[in-house]
């Protein structure tokens, strides 16, 4: 994987570069990150943790709800699950979309006392 990323490692091959076409000897990343290296290079995966720092400030605001700490949890847990597997984007893209939905169930949370009751129907006079 490094040879290939160092052919390419500011930009990378593409997206949608899967390992297995550039060596036909049946290799996969098996890793998120390097993944993302190898497709958009050392600028993909800057922007890459940037986002996912971007969301894990969105999800601290949200620390005070069980939904939001879930969330939370969740992301690092999804960070570290990603060494080993690439879900994300390519080869399980359905389980990554269940993994997004969790981690971004704790970004916006409705806090009744804080944003008012919405069930409360009001008249205009």
């Amino acid at each position: 994987m490094w040879t290939h990323i160092a052919e390419a490692p500011i930009l990378g091959h593409g997206i949608s570069t899967d390992p297995n076409y550039i060596e036909s000897i049946g290799t996969s990343a098996h890793n998120q990150y390097l993944q993302i290296i190898l497709e958009s290079g050392f600028l993909g995966i800057s922007l890459f943790i940037i986002f996912l720092y971007q969301l894990w400030l969105l999800l601290r605001k949200n620390q005070n709800h069980f939904t939001g700490m879930l969330s939370s949890a969740y992301l690092i847990a999804f960070i570290f699950y990603e060494t080993f597997e690439v879900t994300l984007f390519q080869n399980n893209f359905n389980i990554g979309l269940i993994q997004w939905l969790i981690i971004t169930m704790g970004v916006k949370i409705i806090d009744p006392k804080k944003d008012g009751d919405c069930t409360k129907r009001t008249s205009i006079k």
